[in-house]
């Protein structure tokens, strides 16, 4: 009798996955944290989605959520967006000076950024 029951058990066993899932409503493009989720054992047939987040990528990386998420709903790779920390460093003679912002053109006599929110600047090389 222990053999059949698990000949039965062992295949829901192998397809169960680990889901996170919404502790509270989670605004759209906020950062997820750790204490926004938690994870539970489940049936893949049950949550339609084709990849999900572990732990392991929540601590490496920071993700912000695509849209809003509800109370209790699961949480999918395809929710989620890498936050990308664009840094740019650029020196007056001495002085080097880190910016956050994404490198748009470099030349000989400036660089041009984007800020984050998304404002150009020009900066002027010292010659």
């Amino acid at each position: 009798m222990g053999r059949v029951f698990l000949f039965f058990i062992i295949p829901f066993l192998l397809k169960a996955q680990i889901i996170p899932i919404a502790k509270h409503d989670i605004a759209f493009r906020s950062i997820l944290t750790r204490g926004d989720i938690y994870f539970v054992e489940a049936d893949n047939k049950k949550f339609r989605c084709k990849n999900y987040i572990n732990m392991d990528n929540l601590i490496k990386n920071l993700y912000r959520t695509k849209h809003y998420i509800m109370k209790n709903r699961k949480i999918c790779a395809q929710d989620l967006y890498i936050i990308n920390n664009n840094r740019v460093k650029f020196q007056f003679g001495l002085v080097e000076i880190e910016k956050e912002a994404e490198l748009i053109k470099e030349t000989k006599r400036y660089i041009q950024i984007r800020d984050k929110n998304g404002k150009i600047e020009k900066i002027y090389k010292d010659e």
